[in-house]
C-alpha cells in the first residue's frame, strides 16, 4: 500500500509539474499576445495622427489660389479652421505675402521670418558655411573685382547682397525645376520661431515663384493630435505618449499625457511622422498591456485543472485504499469461508464416524445424530448456494427473471426453511404479510434474500431479550416492500448503507465475535438489484434493526 502510494504521488507530482510548464508557456504567449495587441492598436493611433497630417498636406496641394485672397468687404467669413491653424498665406519672391487673415499684421511679421529662414537655408545649401564677416568677399566678388582697390566696401556689401538673394531665388527655381520634372509638388516645411512653422509648396504663377501653405502653431497641433486621438480613449489609461516637436535646441516643444510609465517593459514606440511634417516625433509606452478575455480564460482552465488535479489525486487514493480494504476484505473472506466450510464438514464427519462405530445406543440417540447431520448439510449447502451466487452475480452469470406473483407465497417458503433452525437457536419466527400481495419478483431470489437475513437476525440476535423474528412484506407508493425485523444489537457500521458492501461486517464486538462470511447482506444487495429493486436497513430506538428490500410494483398496476 505504502509503495502504491508512493508511486501515485510521484506520478501526480511529475503530471502537475508538466501541466505548470505548459500553463506557463501558455501564459507567456498570452501575455505575448496582449503586448502585440497593444502594439497594433498603438500604431493604429500614430497612423491615425498621420492620417490627419496627410490630409493637411494635400490641402496645401489643392486648395485654390483664391482661398489665399482677403475676402471681399461684406462677404461673410471664412470657415472656421483648426486651433492650431495660425493662417494660410502665399508668399511672393519679393517678400510681400497675400492671406485670408484677419491678423495680416502678425502674418507679415511671420513672412519676415521665412524670408530669413529661407536666406540662412540658402547658405546652409552652400556647404553649411558660416556667414562671412563684412570684410570677406566671396567668389563672386573676386571674380568680377580682383585687380582694383575699392576704399568704401558698400559695393562689395551690395553686390554680396545680391549675390545671396541670387542663392534664394536660384534655389527657389530649382525647387520649381523638381516640380515640373517630377509632375508633383514638393512639400517642405520651414521653421519660423520656437512654436510656429510653415509648411508649404512652390508653386509658379505668371512667371513667378510663390510659397503657398499654411503657418501652424506647434504647441495647438501637438495638444490637438493628443486630444483627438489619444485623450479619453480606453489606451490612454495604461499607456504614456509624448509628442515632441524639433523646432528649436535643444529641448523643442513637448506635450506628454496619459498614465504614470516608468520602463515601458509592455511597449516602446518610436514614430516619426511623414513628410513634410518629420520635424514631430512620438513616443508611445506602456508598462503593461490590458489583459485580454484569454488570460481570463487560462486562469479558469488552471483553476480547474488543479481542482480535478487535486480532486483525481484524491479519488485515486481513496480508490487506492479502497481496492486495499477490499483485497484485506476478500483475504478475510477466504479465511471466513475456509472456517465457515470446516465447520459444518467437522462435524458431519464427526457424527458420521460415531454413527459407524455404533455409539447410537438408542433410536433417540440416533435421531438426534441423524438431525445433526441434516442441519449441518443444510448449513454447509446453504453457504456453498452463497459462495456460488455471488460469484455469478459478481461475473454477471446469474440471470434473475421478475415474474408477477403473490410475494406472500415466498415469505412461507422461507419462513419453512428456517423455522427448525430457529427454533434449535430460540427464535420463533412470524409472518406479517397480507394474503395476497401482487408483484414481480424472481421467487427464488426473494427465499434467498430472506433466508440471509433470518439467518443474520439469529446469528447477531443470540443474546436479545426479544426472541422474535419477523418476516413481513407491504405496498406502498415507492413500491412492495417486504424484509425481516429482530430485536438484536443492531448495524454498527456508519455510514449504515456500507453494510451491504462487500465483504463488509460490523464493527462492534459482537461482529467481531460472531462467525461469518461477509457476503450475506452483499449478496442481497446484488439480489435486489438484479430484481430492480433495492435494499435498505434502519436501526430501531428499542433495540434491534429492520432490513427490507424495495421492488416495483407489479406492471399494469
Amino acid at each position: 500500500m505504502r509503495r502504491l502510494l508512493i508511486v501515485l504521488a510521484s506520478f501526480v507530482t511529475i503530471l502537475l509539474g508538466v501541466a505548470a510548464l505548459i500553463f506557463v508557456q501558455a501564459h507567456r504567449a498570452v501575455v505575448e499576445s496582449e503586448r502585440a495587441e497593444l502594439g497594433f492598436f498603438a500604431e493604429e493611433l500614430l497612423n491615425g495622427m498621420d492620417a490627419e497630417l496627410a490630409e493637411l498636406a494635400t490641402e496645401i496641394l489643392t486648395r485654390d489660389e483664391r482661398a489665399y485672397l482677403p475676402p471681399p468687404a461684406g462677404t461673410a467669413k471664412a470657415r472656421a479652421e483648426a486651433a492650431y491653424v495660425v493662417g494660410w498665406v502665399s508668399v511672393h519672391e519679393d517678400g510681400t505675402c497675400v492671406t485670408p487673415s484677419p491678423d495680416p499684421v502678425r502674418i507679415r511679421r511671420l513672412v519676415e521670418a521665412l524670408r530669413a529662414a529661407a536666406d540662412a537655408q540658402a547658405v546652409a545649401g552652400r556647404g553649411d558655411r558660416k556667414r562671412a564677416p563684412a570684410s570677406y568677399r566671396s567668389s563672386f566678388a573676386k571674380r568680377y573685382l580682383s585687380g582694383r582697390k575699392f576704399e568704401d566696401d558698400n559695393i562689395t556689401n551690395e553686390l554680396e547682397a545680391a549675390y545671396q538673394a541670387g542663392l534664394v531665388r536660384g534655389a527657389a527655381r530649382s525647387r520649381a525645376s523638381a516640380v515640373e520634372r517630377a509632375g508633383t509638388a514638393v512639400l517642405r516645411a520651414v521653421v519660423l520661431d520656437s512654436n510656429t512653422v510653415f509648411v508649404a509648396s512652390t508653386v509658379s504663377a505668371g512667371g513667378a515663384l510663390l510659397d503657398r501653405g499654411v503657418i501652424v502653431a506647434v504647441q495647438p497641433l501637438l495638444r490637438h493630435l493628443a486630444q483627438r486621438y489619444f485623450t479619453g480613449q480606453p489606451i490612454a489609461e495604461f499607456t504614456r505618449l509624448e509628442l515632441e516637436a524639433n523646432t528649436a535646441r535643444p529641448a523643442g516643444i513637448t506635450y506628454a499625457g496619459g498614465a504614470d510609465v516608468t520602463a515601458g517593459r509592455a511597449l516602446r514606440l518610436e514614430h516619426t511622422f511623414r513628410p513634410p511634417f518629420e520635424f514631430l516625433s512620438a513616443r508611445l509606452r506602456a508598462d503593461v498591456a490590458p489583459p485580454s478575455p484569454a488570460r481570463g480564460t487560462l486562469r479558469w482552465l488552471l483553476l480547474a485543472f488543479a481542482l480535478v488535479a487535486v480532486s483525481g489525486g484524491i479519488a485515486l487514493v481513496r480508490a487506492v485504499h479502497a481496492q486495499s480494504e477490499l483485497a484485506r476484505r476478500r483475504a478475510l473472506f477466504v479465511s471466513s469461508v475456509t472456517h465457515e466450510l470446516k465447520t459444518p464438514l467437522t462435524a458431519i464427519g464427526m457424527y458420521a464416524e460415531m454413527l459407524e462405530q455404533g455409539m447410537d445406543t438408542d433410536a433417540e440417540t440416533r435421531r438426534r445424530y441423524f438431525e445433526t447431520l441434516k442441519s449441518e448439510t443444510a448449513r454447509l449447502s446453504r453457504l456453498i448456494r452463497n459462495v456460488l451466487e455471488f460469484s455469478q452475480l459478481e461475473a454477471r452469470r446469474r440471470r434473475v427473471t421478475a415474474e408477477t406473483g403473490n410475494l406472500t407465497n415466498a415469505l412461507r417458503d422461507a419462513e419453512r426453511v428456517m423455522t427448525e433452525q430457529a427454533a434449535r437457536a430460540g427464535f420463533v419466527l412470524r409472518v406479517d404479510s397480507p394474503a395476497e400481495v401482487p408483484a414481480d419478483f424472481d421467487h427464488e431470489a426473494v427465499v434467498q434474500i430472506l433466508v440471509n437475513l433470518v439467518e443474520n437476525s439469529l446469528k447477531f440476535g443470540a443474546g436479545a431479550v426479544g426472541r422474535d423474528v419477523v418476516l413481513f412484506s407491504r405496498t406502498s407508493a415507492r413500491g412492495v416492500c417486504f424484509g425481516v425485523r429482530d430485536h438484536g444489537p443492531g448495524i454498527s457500521v456508519r455510514p449504515i448503507a456500507r453494510i451491504f458492501d462487500d465483504f463488509q461486517r460490523g464493527e462492534d464486538a459482537v461482529a467481531r465475535a460472531t462467525k461469518g462470511t461477509g457476503i450475506g447482506l452483499a449478496l442481497v444487495r446484488r439480489l435486489a438489484a438484479a430484481m430492480g429493486g433495492r435494499v435498505e436497513a434502519e436501526n430501531h430506538d428499542d433495540g434491534g434493526c429492520t432490513v427490507a428490500v424495495v421492488v416495483p410494483l407489479r406492471s399494469g398496476r
